[in-house]
């Protein structure tokens, strides 16, 4: 799971030996948020947690109610009738359809059960489930903020599956914390049969994150995507100066421009894999435009789900191409250092420094390496083997440019050009041809 959260995880379980686990609940709350850890223990199906956001004491509950059942309403009074004081959310998949019930709230100057604003839903029906529901958060005084509060005034379907569409989860509350919350929305990500609820509490303001992006510096890219950007741009480049400086420059500034750029710092977040990419990324964009216009009626249901299915069938392929690569790398590890260097790599860890190595064996790698030693002048005889295949009036070949990109090192930092070693790793034969070609005329 991504760093930075405090996770809290109420498993999965199988009724029987056969068939898949069902239920289960996972929740996160942001280490830069305080939180309070109580001692109070989960219930099945319900996940506390109570943090502080402006000052104020939150009680927030997941709950994940599978079939609806009475039980799960009982186990949830129960929870809650022992602290119900203070601010308190409850969201969650209830798996009951109340229509247009639910709206009740207690006011100031109102008889006691009295009706508050009515809510609206795009769902009428109330099933059996949906009665419980409705009468548990009668008796408490709550309310059910589906088509109650901004960002929600209609009460958008929460659920769809096979061309059917009903409201089954929520957002509930207590009449103290009715006004602190800022909005409700029903979201439009296609991953799940369920819709994301997105609920404001509080003041507005910029996550950490969101600000720190906006005031980072830009750095070069050169994941693969960025490695065929770069490349696409070399090629339509044409070299026009053939003098040194000219030349040069010119090289200089064509990679500078063809090196694609991206935001430092940016944080993976939850469910982040190693094969998304810009194709991924366009094909969510299109399957979620096409989920809004079937949710404001402009797209009938099966060109909706042709959109999905694409979407799902694209990145079915790509995770099955990753897998591949990964079995390709899996099968050339021949050391355990090897082994270890592709599991970091998922991890996205820093390797330490071995502590066993000592200072004489480094020194013995790096001037092996670097083809140094400590104190002494390169020789003529060595200088001259270094001149690969050419004599001393022809200049530096091709071969040599070529040897020497070879052997440097990625993910260095750039020099005063600001360019990175992997733009000459990455330039092809064109980058290499206009370098021989400037090199020769020095």
């Amino acid at each position: 799971m991504p760093e930075g959260w405090r996770w809290k995880c109420q498993p999965a379980r199988r009724e029987k030996k056969k068939g898949r686990a069902m239920g289960g609940t996972i929740t996160g709350v942001r280490k830069k948020i305080e939180e309070r850890n109580g001692s109070e223990e989960d219930v099945e199906g319900i996940q506390q947690r109570e943090v502080t956001i402006d000052k104020e004491r939150w009680r927030i509950i997941t709950v994940y109610n599978r079939e609806g059942s009475k039980d799960a309403l009982d186990r949830l009074r129960k929870v809650i009738v022992e602290r119900e004081k203070g601010n308190m959310l409850i969201a969650g998949d209830f798996n009951a359809r109340t229509g247009r019930e639910g709206g009740c709230c207690v006011k100031s100057g109102e008889e006691e059960g009295g009706k508050g604003k009515e809510r609206r839903s795009r769902d009428g029906v109330i099933n059996k489930q949906g009665y419980e529901l409705i009468k548990a958060v009668e008796e408490r005084g709550w309310m059910i903020l589906n088509g109650r509060k901004r960002g929600d005034e209609e009460g958008e379907w929460t659920y769809e599956k096979a061309g059917g569409r009903s409201v089954i989860d929520y957002g509930i509350t207590n009449l103290e914390a009715e006004e602190k919350i800022r909005s409700f929305k029903i979201g439009c990500r296609r991953e799940s049969d369920h819709y994301p609820i997105m609920i404001e509490l509080g003041k507005e303001y910029i996550r950490e994150e969101r600000k720190q992006k906006r005031e980072a510096e830009m750095i070069q890219d050169w994941s693969n995507e960025g490695v065929e950007y770069f490349r696409s741009n070399i090629e339509k480049i044409e070299w026009e100066k053939e003098d040194v400086k000219g030349g040069w420059e010119e090289l200089e500034e064509g990679v500078k421009r063809a090196v694609k750029m991206k935001r430092r710092g940016g944080r993976k977040g939850v469910g982040w894999v190693l094969w998304w990419d810009k194709e991924c990324r366009e094909k969510k964009k299109e399957v979620n435009r096409a989920g809004r216009k079937y949710r404001r009626r402009k797209m009938g249901y099966n060109e909706f789900v042709v959109k999905r299915r694409e979407y799902r069938e694209l990145c079915e392929k790509k995770e099955a191409e990753q897998r591949r690569l990964e079995e390709g790398e899996i099968k050339k590890i021949t050391t355990e250092a090897q082994a270890w260097k592709f599991i970091n790599r998922g991890r996205k860890k820093r390797e330490g420094v071995s502590n066993e190595i000592k200072m004489q064996e480094w020194e013995e790698y790096f001037m092996k390496a670097l083809e140094g030693v400590k104190e002494r002048s390169v020789g003529e005889g060595e200088e001259e083997g270094r001149r690969v295949g050419r004599k001393d009036e022809e200049g530096i070949s091709r071969e040599e440019v070529n040897i020497e990109i070879e052997r440097l090192k990625k993910g260095k930092a750039a020099g005063i050009d600001g360019i990175r070693n992997e733009a000459w790793m990455k330039g092809g034969d064109k980058v290499g041809k206009k370098l021989e070609e400037i090199y020769r005329k020095i």
